[in-house]
């Protein structure tokens, strides 16, 4: 027997401006970390 597992996740990030909310979803779903910005 198959089983055929697709989530769709949602997240929310929150936080202040220029503290790397972007790089760390970035970091998570690419494995990459981009470190200029």
């Amino acid at each position: 027997m198959t089983v055929n597992s697709n989530y769709i996740i949602k997240i929310c990030v929150l936080g202040e401006a220029n503290v790397g909310k972007t790089s760390l979803v970035y970091r998570f779903i690419e494995k990459k970390f981009r470190g200029n910005y």
